[in-house]
């Protein structure tokens, strides 16, 4: 009895002293310090009678209470005391001892408000208190022709986004990603896209094609087939933004109506009045005009015989090699005279005549003209 009695006496002597330590480190001038110096203030006699009681006589169950309760006191003043940072909007505002850090304590010993959207965050690190306010900032969706505002706190596009109650269709683009973080008056636009397959029947247009020939003269033309559209049916992939159409991309073509090519003839005949001179051949087995250009002489004609004045090349579907003829221009300026048609060339076909001169400077001068070629045999 005695080794218990001697105990609770320490026990009792430690608490007194661990609350005068307590209540001289007690911050001042707060409401906190004032109640705990009240509430020490009030047990220190009560503590002092309570060794002298259990100094004098047996330990009743009241006095072991008393003990009980000032030891539980200090244990919970000594755990529950707190300094409290209050940051509000990154910067901080205050800081302050406390045993209530509740957001509705905080904002009453602060006078700080939270307005619509406004978050408070409160962290335990260690013996001190952080109470973080994220103001709410807006921002802005440009969707289906209207503006979104909503207000956050910070996140992400994609959790605004769905703050604003808006979703991303499968091909709908965002000028921001979903993932980017969002800042104060951010503006992000959002295009609805739609993709569809389309078919169109396309008129395909008729070519002209232009064949020569020798049955028409120069400058005439004839149309030998009329000219007819055909059909096609295209497939196109359509891509949709907003509502109106921003790509087209052909996938497939397919030919329901060929189309018909125009043709017509054009005339490579030459028209001559053929007016004879003085030295036109009297008799003859036939006239024909022709274009007619000039060669140098040297070599040999595809018949054999030297290429010189005198010899003339031609088409031997209209002059057989070795007819004698007779040339002269039109207006009978100049005059070739009798030749043979003994050569050919690449360029002369049909109603065309290369006649064999002396010089280079001659060919010149003859350059391209319309000439009166007399058949003579």
């Amino acid at each position: 009895m005695n080794n218990a009695k001697e105990k609770l006496l320490q026990l009792c002597k430690s608490l007194l002293r661990k609350a005068k330590q307590l209540l001289a480190a007690c911050p001042k001038g707060t409401d906190f310090a004032a109640n705990i110096r009240k509430q020490l203030s009030a047990a220190k006699p009560f503590c002092k009678k309570a060794i002298q009681f259990i100094g004098n006589h047996r330990v009743p169950v009241t006095a072991l209470s008393a003990v009980l309760t000032l030891s539980m006191l200090m244990s919970v003043i000594t755990v529950s005391i707190r300094k409290i940072h209050v940051i509000d909007n990154g910067e901080l505002v205050q800081s302050y001892h406390g045993i209530l850090f509740d957001e509705e304590a905080i904002l009453e010993k602060t006078g700080l408000l939270l307005h619509e959207k406004d978050q408070m965050i409160i962290e335990e690190k260690g013996s001190e208190i952080s109470a973080t306010i994220l103001r709410a900032f807006p921002v802005t969706f440009k969707a289906d022709g209207q503006s979104h505002k909503v207000l956050v706190v910070g996140g992400s596009v994609e959790e605004a986004m769905k703050e604003a109650g808006l979703t991303l269709g499968t091909h709908d683009t965002l000028s921001a990603s979903l993932d980017e973080a969002v800042f104060k008056d951010m503006t992000i636009t959002l295009d609805r896209v739609t993709i569809e397959t389309v078919e169109e029947t396309v008129e395909v247009a008729y070519e002209t094609i232009k064949k020569k020939t020798d049955s028409l003269y120069k400058g005439q033309t004839k149309v030998a087939q009329e000219g007819k559209n055909g059909k096609k049916l295209e497939t196109y992939t359509v891509t949709y933004t907003n509502g109106k159409e921003s790509k087209r991309e052909l996938i497939s073509s397919e030919v329901l109506e060929e189309a018909q090519e125009k043709v017509v003839l054009v005339g490579t005949k030459i028209r001559s009045s053929f007016k004879k001179t003085a030295s036109t051949p009297t008799t003859y087995k036939k006239a024909i005009a022709m274009e007619a250009t000039a060669y140098v002489e040297g070599g040999y004609t595809a018949s054999g015989l030297p290429a010189k004045v005198g010899v003339v090349a031609v088409d031997p579907r209209v002059i057989p090699l070795g007819t004698k003829v007779y040339v002269e221009t039109t207006d009978g300026k100049y005059i070739y005279g009798t030749a043979i048609a003994a050569d050919t060339g690449g360029a002369i076909k049909g109603n065309k005549i290369d006649i064999c001169v002396a010089s280079r400077s001659e060919a010149y001068r003859f350059g391209r003209r319309t000439v009166n070629v007399y058949i003579l045999g």
